[in-house]
């Protein structure tokens, strides 16, 4: 049995997705499952059971040795007039009662943390709780942080506004046939961007290998611009290819205890020309989940 917290959210709900194309289908889904749009990004997937966040940790108590693997899926959260909203289940006091029951159970625990925050974001955790990790004196035997940029990909439809820059450029060109970046005060903003995929080829690899435990870093050799994203975006809807630059393939680097483990996980990772490509021609013409 594997916990997926987070389930109908962008990155849970493709971890869950994930996990059903390796043939993991006694799965877990732990969330509030009050917003019906982003419900739709449950619908075809397998599923033992749902277990709404004010039940779950009793759930746990009874079930804790059934349970192989733990994701605890972060994501950003708007800030409305400086106040930064974050749900309860996103709460450092939650994640690290996470912690605690992952170590007591002996459960391994993979969980997301936003790289950085932007002018309109804020990270889903406290920035206190990388640090907080790191310094407990206990820690369940395997356990993995990914930290991650701007994710983009399938099953983020339901963020509107607050999507990936990718998701929004492209919503403009089906709108308005043309992208109003000119108008735009970001026009020359850089987004380090990272395909939802990359981070799911990741998280896979660790549950399997579940060698090197620590915090790892996810993240693209570039930055991209708008007008870079509208490129590879034009270049996806007419089945052509990106410039070269746009190729760079993205890169993880692991904690500093486990340098070697860096060039395994890269492998796993595509560039924003074949990101792009994949999400628009697989996913956003069609209107379909992952």
């Amino acid at each position: 049995m594997m916990i997926v917290t987070g389930a109908t959210s962008f990155i849970g709900s493709c971890l869950i997705g994930k996990l059903n194309a390796e043939n993991f289908n006694y799965l877990i889904a732990v969330d509030d499952f009050n917003n019906e749009e982003s419900q739709k990004n449950l619908a075809d997937k397998t599923l033992q059971a749902t277990v709404a966040w004010p039940h779950f940790f009793d759930w746990l108590e009874q079930h804790y040795f059934e349970v192989e693997f733990l994701f605890h899926c972060l994501e950003p959260q708007k800030i409305t007039d400086n106040q930064s909203i974050i749900p309860y289940h996103e709460s450092n006091s939650v994640s690290h009662r996470i912690w605690d029951k992952c170590v007591e159970y002996q459960i391994p625990l993979i969980f997301t943390l936003p790289l950085n925050a932007s002018s309109s974001t804020i990270t889903a955790v406290h920035p206190s709780f990388e640090p907080w990790a790191l310094q407990q004196p206990r820690a369940p035997f395997f356990w993995a942080g990914l930290q991650v940029p701007e994710v983009y990909g399938p099953n983020e439809y339901y963020l509107n506004h607050k999507a990936s820059s990718v998701f929004r450029i492209f919503q403009q060109i089906k709108t308005n046939k043309e992208p109003l970046l000119n108008h735009s005060q970001h026009t020359t903003q850089t987004h380090d961007l990272l395909y939802v995929k990359d981070l799911l080829a990741v998280a896979y690899r660790l549950v399997r290998e579940r060698m090197h435990s620590g915090i790892y870093t996810l993240r693209a050799v570039h930055e991209y611009t708008p007008s870079d994203i509208l490129q590879a975006i034009q270049a996806a809807l007419h089945d052509s290819y990106a410039t070269d630059h746009l190729k760079g393939a993205a890169v993880a680097l692991p904690s500093s205890l486990h340098p070697a483990s860096s060039a395994d996980l890269s492998a796993c990772l595509t560039s924003l020309s074949e990101g792009v490509r994949d999400y628009v021609q697989g996913y956003l013409l069609a209107d379909s989940y992952y």
